[in-house]
């Protein structure tokens, strides 16, 4: 991957934490007050990346879930992709593809403590993690836990997160950073298509500001896969979250840069610049409709 492009923490994808890195007191005391542990505010961490020297942060499947459930949407199934074709994805973007966007599935169920449905993902997240030769996450006995955990948020949150940090360790360790950003692509697009579709329904005192911020980090994601533009799956890819950036353009947005503070004793980086955006209806409606053309292409 280009020099230029470091990925702070690649992918911790999914589901418990598809993004964990740092979390700052905000994220804390918002997971305290529905109710999570600490391990559960950790997994819904967002992930800090760095392009071209420029730190930016992708919100996790957990945080946006949350902040679902705290804007009084209700759980949707018809929201989810579905899993009955799990067996057939043949190609490796396929499988890494569909492994985020079913992380990100998995943490919309569990927050709103669907245990069949989460468990239904889970499934599915093993066989593809197995498949691309990072399963081991997913072994018997955690897969047991798992079971003895249904009904239990905290719990699966928090074991979900461990899965998929050994995962991404994994992936690290044999420098597959090209799977990672590709997990990662698939988890922030359902994030999007989760947080698109409830806006559009009137849920958007909350949501918009959020799909606001996706401005700039999509632009630091297309930058983030441009060295795999020679895989034509990718490419696709790319071309994808260009269209979804189109409608982005015309966000106004205003920032005001503050020093990032850091406790090295805790790892943990707390990001102090503000930003705010403002979305029209119509941009609304173009944000969603590009969102779902790019699902609908790029999910088989």
């Amino acid at each position: 991957m280009n020099k230029t492009i470091k990925q702070v923490s690649t992918v911790i994808a999914v589901l418990g934490g598809l993004f964990v890195v740092s979390c700052n007191s905000q994220h804390a005391d918002k997971a305290d007050s529905m109710g999570l542990n600490a391990d559960s505010a950790a997994a819904g961490a967002e992930k800090l990346m760095q392009v071209d020297k420029v730190t930016f942060s992708i919100p996790s499947p957990i945080q946006v879930a949350l902040m679902i459930e705290q804007s009084g949407g209700h759980y949707q199934r018809n929201l989810l992709h579905s899993t009955t074709k799990t067996a057939s994805y043949s190609s490796k973007f396929d499988k890494a593809f569909n492994l985020g966007v079913f992380g990100a599935d998995m943490g919309y169920c569990s927050i709103y403590d669907q245990s069949q449905d989460a468990l239904g993902y889970l499934n599915a997240s093993k066989h593809l993690a197995d498949d691309l030769g990072i399963g081991g996450g997913f072994d018997a006995s955690r897969f047991e836990r798992y079971k003895h955990s249904l009904g239990k948020r905290d719990s699966m949150l928090s074991l979900i997160s461990q899965s998929y940090r050994q995962a991404d360790g994994f992936l690290k360790e044999n420098q597959r950073s090209d799977i990672s950003s590709i997990i990662l692509a698939g988890g922030w697009l359902e994030s999007l298509h989760f947080m698109t579709s409830l806006a559009m329904q009137g849920q958007q005192t909350m949501l918009l500001e959020r799909i606001g911020q996706q401005k700039t980090t999509l632009d630091n994601l297309i930058k983030l896969l441009m060295p795999l533009t020679e895989q034509a799956e990718t490419a696709a890819l790319i071309n994808s979250l260009m269209e979804i950036a189109q409608p982005f353009n015309d966000v106004e947005m205003s920032y005001v840069f503050k020093e990032s503070s850091h406790d090295t004793l805790n790892k943990i980086t707390t990001i102090n610049s503000e930003s705010s955006f403002v979305i029209s209806p119509e941009q609304l409606k173009q944000i969603a409709a590009a969102v779902e053309k790019a699902r609908n292409t790029l999910l088989k």
